[in-house]
Parts: C-alpha cells; sequence; structure tokens
C-alpha cells in the first residue's frame, strides 16, 4: 500500500497536539479518552506501514510526541524513520510464534513488544503468562503459547474487569471456568499481590521516613547485612564499559526502616527487578534500560519510581548480601553510612 503522505502529516501533528495535552496531566490515566485517542492514532499510523501495534514501532511515535516542537521536517524524518522500520520488518524472514517468544525473552523485551507480534491478545491475563510465568519463572514456552491462544477467548466483558476489584469475585472465575484456563488461580493471587502492595498506608510511612532521613546522615549501620526486600524509590543507570545500576531503597533492619543507596551490576539489579510485586511497572523500568543499552541513550538514566508511578516499586524474596562501599556519585567522593554495593559490584570507575 503507498502511504499518503499528506494522510500521515495530518495524523502526526494531531497525535502531537493531543499528546502535548496528556503529557500535562498528572498521570495519563486521568483523562481514559484522551488516552485511548493518541494510542488509536499510533496504533493507525503503524498498521499503514505495514507494521505490527508492538511498542518497538508505536513507541517510535511516542518519543516523537515528547520534542518540544516539530516541523515538515521533523515530519519526514519520522516518516523515513517509519519506512525503514517497514521494511527491514516486511523484508525479514517469517518466524514462528514459538521463536519469536523464544528470541524476545532473551532480549528482556517487554509484553507491549511482544504479544502483538504472535497476535495475542494484551489483556493482564496474557500479560501474567508472558511476563510472570514465561519470563520470570521459566515456564515451558509450548505451554505459555497454547494458553495464551486459548485466553484470547476471554470475552471483552471480562477482560475490562481485570483491572478492578470485580476480578476477585467469584462470579468472573465462574465466567471463565469454560475456556480451561491452565493458570487462573495464580493469576488471581498473582494480582492481588501487586495490587495491594504496597498498601497507600505502607507508602504514607515510606515518604516520612525517607524524607526525615534524607535530613540526617548520621545513623551507623552493619558493614554488611542481607537484603531480602526492599520498596524502590529511583533507580540510576550508570553507562560504562560494563553498565551498572545505583538503586535508591527503603528496607528494613533488625525491625527499624532504613534507606539505602546500593550499587550493582546491571545484571543483579535485572535478578532484583524480577523479584517485584507490580509486574507492569518492573516491566516497564526493564524496558527503559534495555533501551538505553541498546541505542546508548540517556534517555532514562534515571527512572523516578515513586515521583512517575506513585508507588514505591516492592520486591520481596531477594537474597543479596550488602557491604558498605567507597565510590563516588558523578565524580564526588562517597562516605554516608547508608551507601552500599553488592557483593559482587565491582568500582569500574
Amino acid at each position: 500500500e503507498v502511504i499518503n503522505y499528506d494522510w500521515f502529516r495530518d495524523k502526526v501533528y494531531h497525535h502531537y497536539a493531543q499528546s502535548q495535552v496528556l503529557h500535562k496531566l498528572d498521570e495519563c490515566t486521568d483523562d481514559p479518552d484522551l488516552l485511548c485517542e493518541v494510542t488509536e492514532i499510533e496504533v493507525a499510523i503503524v498498521t499503514k506501514f505495514g507494521l505490527p501495534e508492538a511498542h518497538d514501532f508505536t513507541g517510535i511515535i511516542d518519543s516523537f510526541s515528547w520534542r518540544e516542537e516539530i516541523n515538515d521536517t521533523a515530519v519526514r524524518w519520522l516518516f523515513a524513520q517509519l519506512k525503514e522500520k517497514a521494511e527491514s520488518y516486511l523484508l525479514s524472514p517469517a518466524k514462528s510464534d514459538r521463536i519469536i517468544l523464544m528470541e524476545l525473552k532473551e532480549t528482556h523485551a517487554i509484553f507491549c513488544s511482544v504479544l502483538p507480534l504472535i497476535s495475542v491478545v494484551p489483556h493482564r491475563y496474557n500479560i501474567f503468562l508472558y511476563e510472570t510465568l514465561f519470563y520470570i519463572k521459566g515456564y515451558d514456552v509450548d505451554v505459555i503459547l497454547q494458553e495464551m491462544k486459548k485466553a484470547n477467548d476471554i470475552p471483552n466483558s471480562i477482560t475490562g474487569k481485570m483491572i478492578t476489584r470485580a476480578l476477585f469475585r467469584k462470579k468472573i472465575s465462574e465466567e471463565v471456568q469454560p475456556l480451561g484456563l491452565m493458570f487462573w488461580k495464580e493469576f488471581i493471587a498473582h494480582q492481588k499481590d501487586e495490587k495491594y502492595l504496597p498498601a497507600p498506608k505502607t507508602i504514607r510511612h515510606l515518604d516520612n521516613h525517607r524524607e526525615d532521613h534524607l535530613n540526617r546522615n548520621d545513623e551507623i549501620l552493619p558493614k554488611t547485612f542481607l537484603l531480602d526486600s526492599c520498596y524502590i524509590h529511583t533507580i540510576k543507570y550508570h553507562d560504562e564499559v560494563t553498565p551498572y545500576i545505583k538503586v535508591e531503597l527503603i528496607t528494613t533492619l533488625d525491625f527499624r526502616t532504613v534507606s539505602l543507596n546500593v550499587y550493582m551490576p546491571f545484571d543483579t539489579f535485572i535478578t532484583l527487578l524480577q523479584k517485584a510485586t507490580n509486574t507492569s511497572v518492573s516491566s516497564a523500568i526493564r524496558s527503559m534500560l534495555y533501551e538505553n543499552i541498546n541505542h546508548h541513550t540517556e534517555e532514562y538514566d534515571k527512572i523516578l519510581v515513586r515521583e512517575w508511578y506513585k508507588t514505591y516499586l516492592y520486591c520481596k524474596g531477594i537474597d543479596l548480601t550488602l557491604v558498605k562501599c567507597s565510590l563516588s556519585d558523578n565524580g564526588i567522593p562517597i562516605s554516608h553510612h547508608c551507601y552500599y554495593q553488592t557483593v559482587d559490584f565491582d568500582d569500574w570507575g
């Protein structure tokens, strides 16, 4: 299909204008109709190029909308970028759904970059199958793929309720029972974890504690202790020869709440991220970090979890030994008691 450039230009300008309004909201979900319109324009554009509505393609348009201003030259650049992506995608050898799943798991791709490529509906249950059972827990690819195909038949009346408390009513489980879904009970249990941890009261407590901690640096902490759970506040990506992560977090020690800054290798942090109860947030963060590595950008070198997502990222079941370290942050020597590193961290600076 030959794409009408005037149609494309008009769509891009309209998308940009609507996105500017969306970006000024505290959260994009504050105006669901506007968010839906912006998303539909992205999908309409990429499908016009013959591309699936995967994040790898729609994300190009979304990133374009964050520019301070655009003009016809910039729009033509975007057109060329999408045309190049389309030619590469459409001329590449066809792959089976099984191979696509396995390959993209190895590249740590987020669900929205994967599910559209294999014609899987990206509702909460299928996201759980990919992100939690397949990516994190390593379930067999054939089992997961077969389950996703069955889950495509979940009625829209139910998929819409998956993001509400109605999901936990017995009636919903009874309605999906005829589909014979293997992991529905595990899905419900996981959604309860994701929905209720941390609770609003816990978040307020962590905010207050962190604010108090920022005003004092004299707390004496042990030289070594085991980190078995934490609430992540901020993530800082350091793009070195061997990338590493600085994590600002809150945890407990001897029944006390303590704030820490921990340096760790990139792979160690990804393992920590896989322990998060909030899969939707953790998978988005994973995508940002790999975007930095793959494209050598600094767009997401600092991820403000608490500010962006209005919560802390709770990770449990961790097994990390932390030791006090003597490093520098952006060239500034660190001597405070709350700075640590994991035992497998090397100071490459």
